[in-house]
Order: structure tokens, then C-alpha cells, then sequence
């Protein structure tokens, strides 16, 4: 299936492209688009190798003649004429009909030239390093709820090094490649196994002491 596309001179102001969407949710994303007045142009697979641009009819971006060397098979979803405001009610009311997707973009200068398969690879490594980062956060949140008292003295330095480095990521994470977070997300995970094992050691060791007490206190 082609995109659906009129050229025309001018862009209407608020568009929407549908990439591959499966065909409910396909259908619920019409629905709910076309109910605040946007514009919408479907594109399947067969269309990867045509820019964002020639997708949406603008002039000056021929559509590429012939087969896609590689199809793209993610599902997209493309913005554009939106202001913030507007975007913010079309993606609530998209996620409230469980018709958004996690790869979404908006039309910019900086892309309308890009193949739609370009573009999904991008929002690819975009959306896997949110996840990561994410999973950063979680692991950051868990190993400081630990008491760092109870681990050896490297296995507490090991601890540090490892939350230092994570804050330092999550300050900075463009500059931050994907090893460094996987990295970073092993030492946590690493710290929190040991942090564990600690509370449960030192659990074991006042357990005795308590019920000795007790004891002595009953004799």
C-alpha cells in the first residue's frame, strides 16, 4: 500500500502521518486526529525509502520511484504544524484511545529530508536510551535505599563509583554512549545484589543476639 498523499503548494497546518499502524489502532488514531481537525496521510512499509516530506506532499521532495531496499516495520507516528499546546492535547487524547505508539516525532527543518526508515532508526536509538536511562534511574533509587554501613569497605567504594557515575549520565546523557550506561547499569545491579546480601547477614548476626536477650530475660 502507497501513502496516501495530495500534493499541494501549501501544508495545511496541523498534519499527521500514520506509519504502519496496525489497522485498529490505525483506526482509533483516524478517529481521534480527524475529530480535532488534522489532517491525515497513512504510509506502509512499501514506503521507507520515501522522505518525510514527499509523505506529507510538500513541494520540493520528489517521491523515490521503485522498490525499498530495506522496509521498515515499526510503527510511527508523525506531527506537524502543531504548537506545544495543541501537540499535548492530540497525544492525551491519542494515548487515552490507546492509539499512540512509542515512536513519535515531529516535522522539523532538520528532517523533512529524511527517509521514514531513517527517521524510525533514529527514534529507535532514541527510544533505547530513554529506556536505559530509565532503567538508570530505578536501579540509582534502589541502591540508595540500602544502608551503605553494612557493605565491606570495597564493596561500599564499588557502591560510590557506581552512583557517581550514574549521576554524572543522567546529567549529561547525550554525551553518554550506550556501553557506558550498560556499564554503569551492571555495576548497580552488581552493588544492590551485594547491599541485599548484607541486610541479610546482618540480619542473621542480630537475630541471635535478640533472641539471647530475650532469654535472659525470661530466666
Amino acid at each position: 500500500m502507497k501513502a496516501h498523499v495530495r500534493k499541494s503548494s501549501q501544508q495545511p497546518k496541523e498534519t499527521v502521518l500514520l506509519y504502519h499502524l496496525e489497522p485498529e489502532k490505525e483506526k482509533k488514531a483516524r478517529q481521534v486526529l480527524e475529530n480535532c481537525g488534522a489532517k491525515v496521510i497513512t504510509a506502509s512499509p512499501e514506503d521507507s525509502e520515501q522522505t518525510l516530506g514527499a509523505l506529507l506532499g510538500m513541494d520540493g521532495f520528489p517521491r523515490f520511484e521503485g522498490e525499498p531496499d530495506q522496509k521498515a516495520e515499526s510503527e510511527a507516528i508523525l506531527f506537524s504544524g502543531f504548537d506545544n499546546t495543541r501537540l499535548n492535547v492530540v497525544l492525551s487524547r491519542l494515548k487515552s484511545a490507546q492509539a499512540s505508539t512509542p515512536y513519535k516525532a515531529v516535522l522539523t527543518v532538520n528532517n523533512q529530508g529524511w527517509t521514514i526508515a531513517h527517521l524510525i532508526g533514529e527514534l529507535a536509538k532514541e527510544h533505547n536510551l530513554l529506556s536505559r536511562l530509565d532503567q538508570l534511574r530505578g536501579l540509582t533509587r534502589q541502591l540508595l535505599q540500602h544502608d551503605p554501613k553494612k557493605l565491606s569497605e570495597q564493596n561500599r567504594q564499588d557502591a560510590v563509583d557506581s552512583l557517581a557515575k550514574a549521576q554524572s549520565i543522567m546529567k549529561r546523557p547525550s554525551s553518554a554512549s550506550i556501553d557506558d550506561i550498560d556499564m554503569t547499569i551492571a555495576g548497580l545491579q552488581r552493588s544492590i545484589a551485594m547491599a541485599m546480601a548484607a541486610d541479610i547477614n546482618h540480619a542473621n548476626h542480630e537475630t541471635p543476639v535478640r533472641q539471647k536477650d530475650e532469654s535472659e530475660k525470661t530466666e
